[in-house]
């Protein structure tokens, strides 16, 4: 393999860089739907699937929890209480290992 030289007298077909732009990225994000498409489309396959009254769904729709039950408030998280409660625990445990031992 051949190292090839630089020309260091300045002289030569010297291309300047600092005039050119680089192509643009080629970059192509895939949209997510949002909640309200999928809801849309959630109720569009539901009067599709209307006419298939073949299938029982009583079995599965008696053990599913409604949105009231599975919806959880925010909840405003503390770090140092965390870590707090985190560490006093651990220690706890630690106490009661050495106590059995």
């Amino acid at each position: 393999m051949e190292i090839p030289e630089l020309d260091e007298d300045g002289d030569g077909d010297d291309v300047d860089i600092t005039m050119q732009v680089a192509a643009v990225p080629k970059y192509r994000a895939n949209r997510v739907q949002t909640i309200g498409e999928l809801d849309e489309e959630a109720h569009m396959l539901q009067r599709a699937d209307d006419d298939d009254t073949d299938i029982d769904f009583s079995l599965l729709t008696s053990v599913l929890h409604s949105m009231d039950q599975v919806r959880e408030g925010d909840e405003v998280w503390d770090p140092d209480r965390l870590w707090g409660e985190i560490k006093r625990e651990l220690q706890l445990e630690a106490a009661e290992r050495e106590a059995l031992t």
